[in-house]
């Protein structure tokens, strides 16, 4: 079995495992520092979704980094299993896991937020092929629900300046891979 680590925070240097499917890929060391140093101390103030989880490391880096909640989705069935086995084994009791197609399933997530009334930082790294359903989906999370949205992407890929909600206020390029950060709602 393959491992990732993480790499700050109170579950620094604890391993990640990564799914044995074809199906996903996991977000590179370099991008997650990158993302949470860009995030600082915002990301420990509101509830984090991974969204197309995998792993879920992008997830278990915002609890080491202080996340109180997180809500992962996932559909791969293998990835679930491995993410629910990473959660256990880092102990970290602020997770829920929502398993089936991310893009339908978000809809459970802007129900428990609302329901909540928490805002939360949105990340998606998509299955390739999707940019325009991914788009469709951010363009989608209300202002009362998404405090921002990190999109993970290949650098080809041309990101919208601005959806709905969201203006685009930072572009990160990390040769193939590229992060997008967008400020949404009440903060734009």
């Amino acid at each position: 079995m393959n491992f990732t680590r993480v790499i700050a925070g109170r579950f620094k240097g604890r391993k990640i495992a990564l799914p044995e499917s074809g199906f996903t890929r996991p977000t590179k060391s370099i991008v997650r520092g990158s993302i949470f140093d860009t995030l600082l101390d915002e990301v420990a103030s509101h509830p984090f979704v991974e969204l197309f989880a995998g792993s879920g490391s992008v997830g278990l880096e915002a609890a080491s980094r202080g996340c109180e909640k997180v809500i992962f989705l996932e559909r791969d069935p293998a990835a679930l299993k491995t993410l629910e086995e990473n959660i256990r084994s880092l102990g970290f009791g602020g997770a829920e896991v929502i398993g089936g197609d991310t893009f339908k399933t978000a809809r459970e997530v802007i129900d428990l937020l609302r329901k909540a009334k928490q805002r939360a930082w949105f990340y998606a790294d998509a299955p390739f092929g999707t940019e325009a359903q991914t788009e469709t989906l951010i363009a989608a999370l209300p202002p009362d629900v998404a405090h921002g949205v990190i999109v993970e992407h290949i650098s080809g890929y041309k990101p919208p300046c601005a959806t709905v909600y969201c203006d685009l206020i930072k572009k990160r390029r990390f040769g193939r891979t590229s992060i997008s950060y967008y400020k949404c709602g009440y903060d734009v």
